[in-house]
């Protein structure tokens, strides 16, 4: 049905299966076509999940009227060999990091950086309630007042191998610092993060480096040992069945 919207001949199930698995097993071999098709069937999933997102809302109104809020967001986003890779790694780059953020406000579209963090306290006040100090960002209900001063927005997480990788980005740059290696994108000119620049902006590099050492000491300010979690096997059981 939601192929149908784009395609002539939707993708089978079985064709759908092998593309999956060359996708992850093979990226390097996922011809142009095949490239076609998989992004064909990504945004048949996203009108999948728009209309039964749009079954969701409609439901929640008819049962609590239309004084209900709503935040549409994603925890990451889809590379499709966007820097030679598929699904979603730790990268850092914009097709991961930049997701949708969708509020049933009367604000329209705003252009302030904001992340994750942001949401908890955005659905707090706007139901009225005070924050918990614990939280880490703020209301993005601030900015339909013009209150929001917000200049970057910070990323980090272990690489896997014993280091960090932290990324800092505003309006204009985007910095991405591994333990082997260091990036710098400046975005109005690149926006697909394609020429590293990080030689000739010394000065950018250092401001961002300032911030990165911030975040790296909040991290150990609040690296507190929560012990460890313990899970009956029917919780590990939808966690293997969701794909973790």
């Amino acid at each position: 049905e939601h192929q149908r919207q784009f395609r002539d001949e939707p993708i089978g199930e079985q064709e759908a299966i092998k593309l999956r698995r060359k996708m992850i097993e093979s990226p390097d071999e996922v011809t142009d076509g095949e490239l076609q098709r998989i992004l064909d069937l990504y945004d048949a999933e996203i009108r999948y999940a728009d209309a039964e997102i749009g079954r969701l809302i409609d439901g929640v109104r008819s049962a609590w009227g239309d004084d209900t809020h709503v935040c549409f967001t994603a925890d990451h986003g889809e590379e499709f060999l966007d820097h030679g890779l598929f699904s979603h790694h730790t990268t850092f780059y914009d097709e991961v990091i930049h997701v949708p953020l969708v509020l049933s406000t009367d604000g329209g579209r705003r252009d302030e950086l904001a992340g994750l963090l942001d949401v908890p306290p955005t659905l707090v006040d706007a139901a009225g309630l005070d924050a918990p100090q614990t939280y880490c960002g703020r209301s993005l209900l601030d900015t339909l007042d013009g209150e929001w001063e917000r200049t970057e927005v910070l990323g980090t997480k272990d690489d896997g191998e014993g280091g960090r990788i932290f990324a800092y980005r505003d309006h204009d740059w985007k910095y991405i610092t591994r333990p082997a290696e260091t990036e710098l994108y400046e975005l109005a000119d690149d926006p697909g993060e394609r020429t590293n620049v990080v030689d000739g902006h010394p000065g950018i590099v250092a401001e961002a480096d300032r911030h990165v050492e911030e975040l790296r000491d909040a991290i150990e300010e609040t690296n507190v040992d929560l012990g460890d979690v313990e899970m009956d096997e029917n919780v590990k059981q939808r966690l293997r069945d969701l794909g973790y």
